[in-house]
């Protein structure tokens, strides 16, 4: 399905198990188009399933390159926008970071959005539906109003699947935004009720080949279960890579058990993916030559990197185990309290199979929070294939990358006496809060952000959020290069 609707262009299929002893099917894939480098990643039960999961993923990046900038658009100030009767979100709605010169009469760049399930046409700024700056390719240089990314991304054989994927991919990043890695809250689920055999059967995998498996909790909002896994070996003497060390998977879903599946397999694709992105090259001579030759013939380029990701992943690659693993001892494998796996909120083992009924459930549970649903299309609905982004503009994401945060991750904060976030007159390093009168009305005051003492606080371990492209460190000069390379 995915292989048909994909470009003529070669896709070059990579499979990634080898890297690591943990027998988990992971494949990679990467199609080179006129924006640069699509990659997709996919992990599963069996290769067929991981190499299927691979190709969802690299259709979602394809279509985006493809088709964000064919899609209709027009540049105008969201209040000239409400003037002409025009409906559009308010981008005040959309976590701006702290510090934007944004105001209703900036002119903004607008594409097409639809409202599910009404399907109405609502008008969003070109940030909300790109997934980075690639994806404007060949246009007229654009001032971005914030820096896009993947989130809420989906792809299926119908909306509904396509859809669901999107919406818990955003609640994933919602429900762990600050509250793990640098700000990690140590809560650790006690697995004692695993209902699926397959799971108990990973996890004493696991177990029998050394690694201390965490099980941790993000968030239950929304009565849904959002949850990380993360690991290290037992004996830091047997790690393949230093940087496996920093593997996590991530999930969320109605349906705990799923929520669990999905986590503790990508934590086993997180491992071998940046093994692979980061690490040695020579082993693909054997494995996909005809891969490494293009990546030679179209090298990344470590100036068109995030200076910050890259040097913070320069750093890493030059510590041994023993010496990743005591910079992530106390934050990333921090344990403060315990919750058991069978208090956590779910629905019938099993009973969320059908695509359209998952996504019935996690759109009621968002409507009764009283959040919107839109979604962005890149594919005719007509076709075999859709591919889409989700947007719920009020769910967070990037507070500690992009100084993006809105009323929900500030109540946290606020609620934990969090330093990074308060009420009133900014102190020394901070910056007020772009927030829509209503979100500000329900603080109380106009809130503040930090984005100084973000920084500190996040330190070198800014390179567990933000990675520069695959392979770029090979390809880089003696000096910029880590010492592994």
């Amino acid at each position: 399905m995915y292989q048909k609707a994909l470009p003529p262009a070669p896709v070059y299929e990579i499979p990634l198990s080898s890297l690591d002893y943990l027998g988990v099917p992971v494949w990679s894939l990467a199609q080179w188009l006129p924006g640069g480098m699509s990659t997709g990643t996919g992990y599963g039960p069996t290769d067929y399933q991981a190499r299927l999961g691979a190709y969802g993923e690299i259709t979602e990046e394809t279509f985006v390159n493809l088709y964000l900038t064919q899609m209709p658009r027009r540049r105008a100030s969201y209040r000239q926008l409400l003037a002409e009767g025009v409906r559009c979100l308010d981008p005040m709605r959309d976590r701006l970071p702290v510090g934007t010169s944004y105001t209703p009469d900036t002119e903004l760049l607008w594409t097409q959005a639809r409202s599910y399930p009404s399907q109405e046409v609502i008008w969003v700024p070109i940030e909300t539906a790109a997934t980075w700056p690639g994806d404007w390719h060949g246009q007229a240089a654009h001032d971005w109003l914030y820096t896009p990314i993947t989130n809420g991304m989906g792809a299926g054989e119908s909306l509904e699947r396509a859809l669901s994927h999107g919406l818990l991919e955003l609640l994933q990043r919602d429900g762990n935004a600050i509250s793990y890695r640098a700000l990690d809250q140590g809560v650790l689920i006690e697995l004692d009720e695993v209902q699926d055999p397959e799971t108990r059967a990973l996890l004493q995998r696991y177990d029998e080949a050394g690694l201390e498996i965490q099980v941790k909790l993000a968030s239950a909002d929304f009565g849904i279960c959002s949850l990380y896994v993360v690991g290290y070996e037992r004996d830091l003497g047997q790690v393949p890579h230093p940087l496996m060390l920093t593997g996590c998977g991530e999930a969320a879903h109605p349906d705990r058990e799923v929520a669990l599946a999905k986590a503790l397999r990508e934590f086993a694709s997180s491992r071998v993916r940046k093994r692979f992105e980061h690490g040695d090259m020579a082993w693909l001579n054997d494995v996909a030559p005809e891969y490494l030759a293009q990546v030679r013939h179209d090298p990344p380029r470590l100036e068109n990197q995030e200076t910050r990701a890259a040097e913070a992943m320069r750093q890493w690659l030059a510590l041994t185990p023993t010496e990743l693993f005591a910079r992530l001892q106390d934050t990333v494998f921090r344990v403060a309290r315990r919750v058991r796996f069978s208090e956590l909120p779910t629905v019938p083992y099993g009973s969320l199979g059908n695509p359209a009924e998952l996504l019935r459930v996690v759109h009621e549970r968002l409507a009764t929070a009283g959040l919107e649903v839109y979604y962005v299309e890149f594919t005719d609905p007509s076709g075999p294939v859709r591919t889409l982004k989700a947007v719920v503009p009020e769910l967070e994401v990037e507070t500690m990358t992009y100084d993006r945060i809105g009323r929900r991750n500030l109540s946290k904060l606020l609620a934990r006496r969090s330093p990074l976030v308060g009420l009133g007159t900014p102190p020394p390093g901070a910056l007020r809060v772009p927030l829509p009168a209503s979100a500000e009305a329900a603080l109380g005051e106009p809130a503040w952000f930090n984005p100084v003492l973000a920084r500190e606080v996040v330190g070198e371990l800014y390179a567990l959020y933000r990675e520069p492209e695959r392979h770029v460190y090979h390809f880089s000069t003696p000096e910029t290069a880590p010492a592994h390379a």
